[in-house]
């Protein structure tokens, strides 16, 4: 059930963000995408149509690529990834002592235009 509407709350962020290549620089026409939402509001559609918007917002505006990545457990944002096109390009497996996600593989894919525009 979801909680009676309030104003200025924020549940959630959706943006794109510079991407960068090997050398630090940051690639022209190419942006990631990250995203995160409060789980009390998970399972209502608030995301995909989030990330609808921010996608829709990058094509109109040039982009030539969407890059984004997610932990192989996380079943949600896989489901996020399959309904708009992102397309797999290769996964890493976390150290067990790195410092973010210790033994975790995070899966990464990438999006252009034309793979978005056949899933819409």
């Amino acid at each position: 059930m979801l909680p009676v509407r309030q104003k200025d709350q924020i549940i959630g962020t959706v943006g794109l963000y510079g991407r960068t290549g090997h050398d630090g620089a940051l690639v022209h026409g190419e942006r990631d995408i990250g995203y995160m939402l409060n789980e009390h509001f998970w399972g209502h559609g608030y995301m995909p149509e989030a990330v609808m918007a921010v996608l829709t917002y990058g094509f109109d505006q040039g982009l030539q690529a969407v890059w984004g990545s997610y932990f192989s457990d996380n079943e949600r944002s896989a489901r996020i990834f399959e309904r708009f096109g992102f397309q797999f390009d290769h996964e890493i497996q976390h150290s067990a002592t790195d410092f973010f996600a210790p033994g975790k593989t995070e899966r990464f894919f990438r999006l252009t235009p034309n793979d978005f525009a056949l899933h819409q």
